[in-house]
């Protein structure tokens, strides 16, 4: 009877796979929830969004959240990781992103980062942010207090000088990069008047 029940609920849920997932960004450049399942309050997506556009305004750090019903596989790390790659979380440049995901028939939770900020945040950190601090509001129902309180955890890390000073100096080396892309160019096209100039003048 508890198998037909499973069965039941799981025909219900909605199934996803990384490509269902709708992609918050689509709608607008401050929105970075996607919560199909619905278990956060409005006030508190706003809220998330808000606290996410700032982390990426400030230190260039793209931070999503995803809660959906079920995936379409056993295994929601490589959900996640499959997600965070086909939206591309994060600076391409210097992969500075963050996935939190929540599969709720799953009552599973992973987040995936890019290898920009794993320095910054390690496994062992999530690891505790989830154990001590998620799971435990979550198993009572408080899934607002606790996605806003990871937010906040994971946001003062990465606004914390040395963060900010390790993430700038990433973004120094992005910046210095295409400086000299430009820099190769504009001498090219310099070169090449010289030599239009050289043609006209001995021709």
């Amino acid at each position: 009877k508890m198998l037909l029940i499973t069965n039941l609920l799981l025909t219900i849920l909605t199934v996803f796979t990384p490509l269902d997932v709708h992609n918050p960004q689509s709608d607008c450049a401050s929105c970075f929830v996607s919560d199909a399942a619905q278990v956060l309050s409005p006030e508190t997506v706003n809220e998330l969004n808000n606290h996410c556009y700032k982390l990426k305004q400030e230190v260039g750090v793209e931070y999503a959240i995803v809660v959906v019903d079920s995936i379409d596989r056993d295994d929601e790390t490589a959900f996640a990781e499959e997600l965070f790659n086909y939206w591309g979380i994060g600076n391409s440049n210097n992969n500075s992103g963050v996935l939190l995901l929540y599969v709720t028939s799953m009552r599973a939770v992973r987040f995936q980062t890019g290898a920009g900020i794993e320095g910054l945040l390690p496994d062992a950190y999530f690891k505790g942010l989830l154990e001590e601090k998620m799971f435990p509001l979550m198993r009572e129902d408080k899934n607002d207090e606790a996605f806003l309180l990871a937010m906040t955890d994971i946001e003062e890390c990465l606004t914390s000088e040395e963060a900010r000073q390790e993430l700038f100096v990433e973004h120094v080396h992005e910046r210095g990069f295409w400086w000299n892309v430009l820099i190769v160019y504009v001498a090219l096209a310099f070169l090449a008047l010289a030599v239009l100039a050289i043609w006209f003048y001995c021709r």
